[in-house]
């Protein structure tokens, strides 16, 4: 390591670098001329050399200390460290990605890749390698202590081109701590307090929505901040100008918004902005700042806001799933459609949440007494604000408006009546799924106009060999163990285990999945069995002919 820094000294003076004090070393790139009429002032930082990734600082733009007034619009890989008065903010290069301690590392590498880093920018032009895609290529506002949380239908009504400069929103947030130690009253607006009172050091977060978001409010309502504190805040739109910096950013928005005509009784005001970033994508910053000092031109002090909202799942599934029984294993279903943002499900279960159902059931103590899956739906509103659970009142409402159906029904009799009865001439796909005591035996069977019924199934189990051989061995061992745990008034209750049950739950959604991307099914089947103190199943797949021994008549759609 003394080797290495001693080198690393060594080149950078002779690069023309200076050095400051331990570890810390200022120069100007390029060293000896300007690239087109281009140079600045880096101060380089290598506590920790070679195994820490250096720091590099940019001082000054062609002599021009103050970047945040002349940083260029169109620079980008700089990241922007702003704590409360954007003139004092400090910009760090980044410049070497995929830092390692190898021996080349020294310092004309980082000279060269500094000077890399200065030539792409200057030239508008990036190599792949260098041009790397990450957050730090727009400004950003760092080291945010307290978070803005804001609506998606509110990030998307900004892109509107309808949409104005700037506008007023409605901010719930907790109340003000107060450097005195006094908190602000509730339900008042609360942009009246001076802001030197408040204490930005306690932590605080805020919610931004429209009114007709009805997911987002009822996610503040949740935090009961409706009726904690209100301010006014006003939401900026930049589309076309371009900004580097924060001050830059502040400019802006000084020039569309007279802050000197606002209301007197404005004193701390919460400012969003959403605007273009470099890659073209739409990007959002938010802080707090003293309405007099914005209104005025000199700079002024901010409290940072980090940024919060639902993302957009790049795997959502556009179906609707329907799921007939929400036990224990279709609760588990369920939980997994909604984290995967599905389309809609809708429900149907005529059993009632009970003490016994506790541990294998998603659902927690406060829904025991209550249907299944009305209790399904609520919790998910209330927990995940899904918005997408549907019940309904029969098997039938449920098949009709499903693209695929799983039946997950525990009672045998139950199930055998959906089977044999009410689903009989269904047209539509239907994943059946069931698990043995014990969950030694697992099945899956996926049904659809083209493939057997589910009695082809039983009948396939008695003619393929392979099939046969894994139920059979499957069975002896599901022989040997009690199958049912009796409650205190006698009731039998399947023995199960929660986390098999979760791993079959996590298979019939791969298969939704699967079939949302291809439109078809890999299989008609699959069984999984268990040996002992396993960590994977046997498996075993096939499809699902018609058999000769059935009868039935599955036709196309």
């Amino acid at each position: 390591m003394g080797d290495s820094i001693i080198r690393l000294e060594t080149e950078l003076y002779e690069l023309g670098f200076s050095k400051l004090e331990e570890n810390r070393f200022l120069g100007k790139v390029p060293y000896k001329a300007e690239y087109k009429n281009t140079c600045i002032d880096v101060e380089i930082i290598v506590d920790g050399y070679p195994f820490k990734q250096p720091k590099i600082i940019l001082k000054s733009i062609n002599g021009d200390l103050n970047i945040y007034k002349v940083m260029p619009h169109s620079w980008r890989h700089i990241d922007e460290c702003s704590w409360a008065n954007p003139t004092m903010s400090v910009f760090y290069i980044c410049c070497l990605h995929n830092w390692s301690a190898k021996a080349e590392a020294h310092g004309r590498f980082i000279y060269q890749r500094i000077f890399d880093w200065l030539k792409c920018n200057v030239e508008g032009e990036w190599n792949v390698s260098d041009d790397l895609p990450s957050y730090r290529i727009i400004p950003q506002i760092s080291f945010a202590f307290n978070t803005a949380y804001i609506s998606n239908q509110l990030l998307d009504r900004v892109t509107e081109k309808d949409v104005p400069n700037y506008f007023g929103v409605k901010v719930y947030h907790e109340r003000w701590q107060f450097k005195d130690g006094a908190k602000s009253k509730r339900n008042e607006n609360s942009e009246g307090y001076d802001f030197n009172s408040i204490n930005f050091n306690v932590k605080n977060s805020f919610y931004i929505a429209m009114e007709v978001d009805d997911k987002f409010n009822d996610f503040i309502r949740l935090k009961e901040l409706d009726k904690k504190s209100i301010s006014n805040g006003l939401y900026f739109r930049i589309t076309e100008d371009k900004f580097k910096t924060i001050y830059q950013l502040i400019e802006l928005i000084r020039k569309k918004c007279d802050f000197r005509r606002l209301d007197k009784k404005i004193k701390t005001l919460i400012i969003i902005v959403s605007y273009v970033g470099d890659r073209g994508n739409d990007e959002t910053i938010a802080f707090i700042t003293d309405r007099n000092q914005i209104a005025q031109t000199s700079a002024i002090n901010l409290v940072n806001l980090s940024i919060d909202s639902f993302i957009k799942r790049s795997d959502k599934l556009n179906l609707n799933i329907g799921l007939l029984g929400v036990g224990s294993l279709g609760s588990q279903v369920a939980q997994i459609l909604v984290n995967k943002d599905i389309d809609k499900i809708i429900i149907a279960d005529y059993d009632n949440l009970n003490l016994q159902n506790l541990n294998r059931h998603v659902l927690g103590s406060i829904y025991v007494g209550g249907n299944k899956a009305a209790s399904i739906k609520k919790f998910y509103e209330l927990f995940y604000l899904a918005d997408n659970i549907i019940t309904k009142t029969s098997d039938e409402e449920v098949a009709n408006d499903s693209d695929i159906l799983v039946v997950t029904v525990g009672n045998p009799q139950s199930f055998d009546l959906l089977a044999f009865n009410t689903l009989l001439n269904y047209k539509k796909p239907i994943i059946w799924c069931w698990t043995s005591p014990h969950n030694i035996l697992m099945e899956i069977v996926v049904t659809t106009p083209y493939t057997g019924c589910l009695n082809c199934y039983y009948e396939l189990i008695k003619e393929d060999e392979k099939l046969k051989e894994l139920q059979a061995v499957a069975n002896t061992k599901i022989s040997e163990l009690a199958s049912n745990e009796l409650d205190i008034c006698g009731n039998p209750h399947t023995i199960s285990q929660i986390e098999k049950m979760i791993f079959l739950a996590t298979q019939i959604v791969s298969i939704i999945s699967s079939y949302s991307k291809t439109g078809d099914f890999r299989m008609d089947y699959i069984n999984y069995y268990w040996k002992d103190n396993e960590v994977l199943p046997v498996i075993l797949s096939g499809y699902l002919p018609t058999s000769k021994n059935c009868g039935c008549s599955m036709e196309g759609l």
